[in-house]
Formats: C-alpha cells, sequence, structure tokens
C-alpha cells in the first residue's frame, strides 16, 4: 500500500485569503497548489517538526478544497492589449 501524500503550508503568511505551500523539494513557496511539493507521510511528519508554523496536511484533505481562481496580473496584461491571445 502506498504511502499517504502531504502537502506543507508555510502558516507564517496568507496571500489574500490563499494558503501558502512549500515548492517542489522545498524550494520556495507558492499559493499555486498545482506548484506545491508532495511528501510521504513518514517524511511531512518530520518536515513539519522544523517550525510549528510548517502544518502537513494530507494532499487527498486538501484537494477536496481547492478553487479556481484568475491571477491579475493576466487581467493587467490583457486590459493593454485586448487582442493578445491568452494560453
Amino acid at each position: 500500500m502506498a504511502e499517504r501524500m502531504y502537502y506543507i503550508q508555510d502558516a507564517r503568511q496568507v496571500v489574500g485569503n490563499c494558503a501558502l505551500w512549500w515548492c517542489v523539494d522545498g524550494h520556495g513557496y507558492t499559493c499555486d497548489i498545482e506548484e506545491a511539493g508532495k511528501w510521504p507521510e513518514s517524511e511531512a511528519l518530520k518536515l513539519g517538526e522544523w517550525r510549528e508554523t510548517d502544518i502537513p496536511f494530507p494532499v487527498d484533505q486538501v484537494r477536496e478544497h481547492v478553487v479556481n481562481h484568475v491571477r491579475v496580473e493576466h487581467l493587467h496584461r490583457m486590459r493593454k492589449d485586448p487582442n493578445e491571445a491568452t494560453s
């Protein structure tokens, strides 16, 4: 049976109303859950002991609360050139 996977939240800061997550391999932070790193339970629980603000959450439970949003920098670019193709 595969080990349960976890995201690590850095609870020292919230961006707007979005949680801040450790990136893959712990290289920075992101609000985009698609860019967040995933750790096996055994490793995540140890990582969560570093600081009390580093909180491990099970991936499956977090995914139940994911919502889509539009990043504001894309809107700014569209206002400058409304004909610009979006991707």
